[in-house]
């Protein structure tokens, strides 16, 4: 019985910032509830609840915090957070954004799907902020089995189709049916947020970009873990509930809202276009891409929302942005400021 429980030890790895202690108690009591979790890393990015953060680790043991000096970013916090569980005894790593709270006994249903996936799987947790993940268990995409180089490939047969089955299904919802769902199914990538990793997974991958800063880090990230010799798959359960949106509508719509931060917008798209660059084969290729992808956001976003002075202010915006992406170009504009930053 000991032995079985030393091969089920999960060390849990979030990063907070800002004044973000309501969100990220529930994440702690949620995941120190759980008796397989042998340490809970908290990279705490420079934020305004250190002494809640201090007063908590002072009644549990397995909370390890690592302080940072400046906000990092979720790029620079999950590198160093992944970097210390290396050093800890354990054997599955646990991705957690502040902000998601997984189920009671999630690690009970991670460590199944673990064992009955083999050692070179990675599992996600199904996150119920994502909408398009519940027709995936229904309608399974097919993965590409060569790595992904790029967001934007634009001119892709495969794009192209499923473009064209958005369009021709505009509008009407399709059934699901209980007989086509799959509990577990394999998928290309993965964000932080319920990623729960084999030990070897998170050694023998490269760490995330700290350069990044935030967005688009985490993709690439498991690009990395791919390239590792480990597949990912998107389980149904455990839910891992999502209680800070950050998107709170339509993703691609959301980018022209006065509510949406510079900062969020800026590195969304800087970030698509820089890891793109980074890995790209043919840059000509990329360009034509990026520059065909951007034309159908704006004409998309232009008959869904209309022409504004913010709408034409925005498009600029997140031209510039792919401008210093495709240039890698890791500096920001003035107008982009960092949450949380002192």
């Amino acid at each position: 019985m000991k032995e079985n429980k030393e091969k089920n030890r999960v060390a849990v790895v979030t990063v907070t910032y800002g004044n973000r202690w309501k969100f990220l108690s529930q994440v702690i009591d949620a995941v120190c509830a759980d008796m397989n979790v042998t340490a809970c890393v908290v990279v705490d990015n420079a934020s305004e609840n250190g002494a809640d953060i201090d007063a908590r680790a002072a009644e549990d043991s397995r909370i390890v915090i690592l302080r940072q000096s400046r906000n990092i970013g979720s790029a620079g916090g999950f590198a160093a957070g992944i970097k210390h569980v290396q050093t800890l005894p354990c054997d599955f790593v646990l991705l957690l954004d502040d902000d998601n709270v997984p189920e009671k006994g999630f690690s009970k249903i991670f460590l199944e799907h673990a064992a009955s996936l083999g050692e070179k799987a990675v599992a996600l947790g199904n996150r119920n902020d994502l909408k398009a993940n519940e027709q995936m268990f229904y309608a399974t995409a097919p993965v590409d089995p060569e790595i992904p180089t790029t967001f934007f490939s634009v001119f892709a047969w495969k794009k192209i189709r499923r473009f064209a089955s958005m369009l021709f299904s505009f509008g009407r919802t399709r059934a699901l049916s209980e007989k086509n769902f799959k509990p577990v199914i394999e998928v290309e990538s993965f964000a932080y947020g319920g990623t729960f990793l084999p030990i070897n997974a998170a050694r023998n991958a490269l760490l995330p970009d700290e350069k990044l800063f935030s967005y688009g880090d985490d993709i690439e990230y498991s690009w990395g873990v791919r390239r590792a010799g480990f597949q990912i798959f998107l389980c149904h359960e455990p839910v891992i509930h999502d209680i800070d949106l950050t998107f709170q509508s339509d993703y691609l719509l959301d980018l022209f809202s006065p509510k949406t931060s510079d900062f969020k917008v800026f590195f969304r798209m800087r970030n698509m276009a820089l890891i793109s660059r980074k890995h790209s084969r043919n840059v000509f290729v990329l360009w034509l891409n990026v520059w065909a992808w951007f034309a159908g956001l704006c004409a998309y976003a232009l008959c869904k929302l209309g022409p504004s002075r913010f709408f034409f202010h925005r498009a600029a915006f997140i031209a510039g942005a792919f401008r210093r992406g495709l240039m890698l170009d890791y500096s920001m504009p003035l107008s982009v400021k960092v949450p949380g930053a002192k």
